[in-house]
């Protein structure tokens, strides 16, 4: 798992890249995240459910929200990924009480949608690959991507009642089933000492089944989405907190304190420390 802090220098980051897919893992990111999909497609990890997202479709992501992305290795892939400060965001939404508790939402809430196609978005985003997503961040272009992101949550907020919700419950390939399955009780009991054969009991696989299954749904070992939720939970308590470090490591499934340590700035790049005084 990988933690991305884009946002020390700047309010946004953008990243436009059109190239054949490559194998990424789970991260998070400090800020929301809009992933845009011009061309190709990838499958999403995300919420503990398995998606597959074709091109003209929007990713909406939260800060902290574990994801996985891997893109159809046999095709280009043409993406946008733009990722901005909420907190700044929300500064300039004051002014406007209903648009600042429907972004309010979007930021905070659990959503039902987050894989969105309409063809308000794509026009947005089509716009901005044409006139917005080169450069650097500076002054002029970081007002522009204000507005543009003003823009994206209007048109969400206008479209947002009639969108399909039926993606939140298409049923999963059985493969997929058994992962999502998996993720869903690692997401409930990360805290706890937890075993491969565990938790191939409770999907009545044997372990190097359950494995590989895993790794073939997902591209990562279960191993390691266990850790990721681990840091997950530790960025936030640090961030909301005053509980201490060590009791902190022992809340989420480290109870060696100098293990939890090395395994955070490992993932993150600091340790819990430095990462608490920086948020």
């Amino acid at each position: 798992m990988k933690f991305y802090n884009e946002l020390n220098q700047s309010q946004f980051k953008y990243n436009y890249r059109l190239t054949r897919g490559h194998f990424d893992t789970f991260h998070m990111h400090h800020g929301m995240e809009f992933l845009f999909i011009f061309a190709g497609s990838l499958l999403l990890v995300v919420e503990n459910r398995i998606h597959h997202v074709g091109p003209g479709t929007l990713v909406l992501l939260q800060p902290f929200q574990l994801h996985r992305v891997e893109p159809d290795l046999e095709k280009d892939y043409e993406r946008t990924v733009l990722i901005f400060d909420p907190y700044y965001m929300e500064n300039r939404l004051q002014p406007y009480p209903q648009f600042h508790r429907f972004f309010q939402y979007l930021w905070k809430e659990k959503l039902p949608v987050q894989i969105i196609r309409h063809p308000m978005i794509e026009q947005l985003f089509q716009h901005g690959r044409d006139y917005l997503f080169n450069g650097n961040v500076n002054d002029e272009r970081s007002e522009q991507l204000t507005f543009f992101v003003k823009s994206v949550l209007q048109s969400l907020n206008w479209i947002w009642n009639t969108l399909d919700q039926a993606a939140a419950s298409t049923p999963s390939l059985r493969s997929n089933h058994y992962a999502e399955c998996i993720m869903k009780w690692i997401d409930q009991h990360f805290h706890e000492e937890l075993s491969l054969e565990q938790l191939a009991a409770l999907v009545h696989l044997s372990p190097y089944h359950l494995s590989r299954l895993f790794h073939e749904a997902t591209g990562s070992k279960i191993s390691e989405h266990i850790t990721a939720r681990r840091i997950r939970e530790a960025c936030f308590l640090l961030k909301t907190g005053s509980t201490s470090i060590k009791e902190i490591g022992e809340r989420i499934g480290f109870p060696n304190f100098s293990y939890f340590c090395r395994i955070f700035r490992k993932h993150t790049g600091m340790s819990p420390r430095e990462y608490r005084e920086i948020y």
